[in-house]
């Protein structure tokens, strides 16, 4: 089964408050398309709101799929992409200066649920971005 998983936020880097975000899972298997989920969380920043979407999405697949999944979120990109996270996990959370990092719990969980599948990650463009914009407008 391949799908698409699209995430969107409300906070932005560096900022840090409260946050909402909605994730879109693209499945043809289901019958509507489309399964959405929203988070909110009252003090955040756009990485762990990111990370927790992500992982919200993955939590629902019962069996292995090929994903491919949508973010902006620059810092989450980037340690995904590059597999930074990865060496994280395998330095016991610590960065190359031996200082904790950040969001470590669900970086964990990250992986965790992205063990096993076939995934991508990218930056790009998708069709579902206004209508993401517009339901996150919505709860602002």
């Amino acid at each position: 089964m391949e799908v698409n998983i699209y995430v969107g936020t409300t906070i932005k880097a560096p900022n840090r408050g409260p946050g909402k975000s909605i994730y879109l899972i693209e499945c043809p298997a289901h019958p509507d398309n489309v399964v959405k989920g929203f988070s909110h969380l009252h003090d955040t920043t756009e990485d762990a709101l990111t990370l927790l979407t992500i992982i919200k999405a993955l939590q629902r697949f019962t069996k292995k799929a090929k994903i491919s999944i949508f973010t902006k979120c620059n810092g989450v990109y980037h340690a995904i992409d590059t597999g930074r996270c990865f060496k994280y996990k395998e330095d016991d959370w610590k960065n190359a200066k031996g200082q904790q990092i950040k969001n470590a719990e669900l970086w964990d969980l990250l992986i965790e649920n992205l063990t096993g599948h076939d995934w991508t990650i990218t930056q790009a463009d998708h069709s579902f971005m206004e209508y993401m914009r517009s339901e996150l407008k919505k709860w602002q």
